[in-house]
């Protein structure tokens, strides 16, 4: 791909993404960045997370409930649990799940996401 330019908004973006241990929306990453850059759009901000997920910095997760989020490539595969009360995210560790044995003689497993959802303990309490 080509090497996009470093821009101002770029490394905000940048720094916003890889600074939260918690996947982000496009409006959380919009909200954040204003704070720093009050210049950063909307269609500046996908440009640069699609540029981002396709350089492999970037996961691009469905979540059910607010649709696509953010996070960073690097980290280990895990699971998320999804608070109805708070309505936060949470990473989960690590995956238990032994997919080769579900799955169909034939298929090919490429990936998948488990979002768990109820109350988290601080709301709980």
């Amino acid at each position: 791909m080509n090497k996009l330019r470093t821009t101002k908004q770029r490394k905000v973006i940048e720094k916003i993404c890889f600074s939260n241990a918690r996947p982000l929306s496009v409006d959380d990453i919009e909200a954040l960045g204003k704070k720093e850059l009050r210049s950063l759009n909307r269609v500046t901000i996908y440009r640069n997370l699609n540029r981002m997920v396709d350089d492999n910095q970037l996961n691009r997760i469905s979540h059910p409930q607010k649709g696509t989020l953010y996070e960073q490539a690097s980290r280990p595969h895990h699971h998320h649990f999804f608070c109805k009360a708070c309505e936060s995210t949470f990473e989960l560790p690590g995956c238990g799940l032994s997919l080769e044995k579900q799955t169909p003689d034939g298929f090919i497993v490429e990936g998948h996401e488990v979002f768990l959802n109820g109350v988290c303990a601080t709301c709980v309490s």
